[in-house]
């Protein structure tokens, strides 16, 4: 299917932009690093650290035709936006606020009412039919509490520090 194929009128998906530019590295620190552009304006560059911080940046062209920039940092701290020059969202209403408010109090009752059952031990009760024994007038009952469901513990590896990558690696290639 060539450029002149019209995507509108048909039921097959628009083909992926297609990759300009992409270059990798890995440097001999320990950083990963890694850029790429697209056809459509899509660009974003990134370096991973040792420790896992990351910083860089993406820019994008909206459909008025312009760019738009978002950097950005992510690590132990969060996730902080350093520029970003995206459109804003619209200002929600207070009449919109109180009813996602509501609904969210909603989700959170819902959440905790499902766990309070999940909590609850698991019991099943068993009736014996009447004994005909002459000092025990009413059924028995019989109440089985079965085991509590486990509990996960969670399981984090530690991160041991730096790591040695040799003398690196890069690559490149463009379109």
């Amino acid at each position: 299917m060539g450029e002149d194929f019209d995507y509108s009128s048909s039921n097959y998906r628009k083909p992926p932009a297609q990759i300009l530019l992409h270059k990798q590295a890995l440097t001999k620190d320990g950083n990963f690093n890694f850029v790429f552009t697209s056809e459509n304006g899509l660009k974003q560059g990134e370096t991973i650290r040792p420790d896992g911080t990351r910083q860089g940046g993406y820019s994008y062209v909206d459909p008025d035709g312009n760019t738009h920039t978002i950097k950005y940092i992510a690590g132990k701290d969060g996730f902080k936006i350093l520029e970003n020059n995206a459109p804003k969202a619209p200002e929600v209403s207070p009449q919109y606020e109180r009813i996602l408010n509501q609904h969210q109090q909603i989700r959170q009752q819902q959440a905790q009412t499902a766990r309070d059952a999940y909590d609850r031990p698991i019991t099943k009760e068993y009736n014996r039919p009447p004994v005909t024994d002459p000092f025990q007038q009413q059924p028995t009952q019989y109440r089985v509490q079965e085991e509590s469901r486990p509990q996960y513990s969670g399981y984090q590896e530690e991160h041991k520090g730096p790591h040695n990558y040799g003398s690196g690696y890069s690559f490149e290639f463009s379109g």
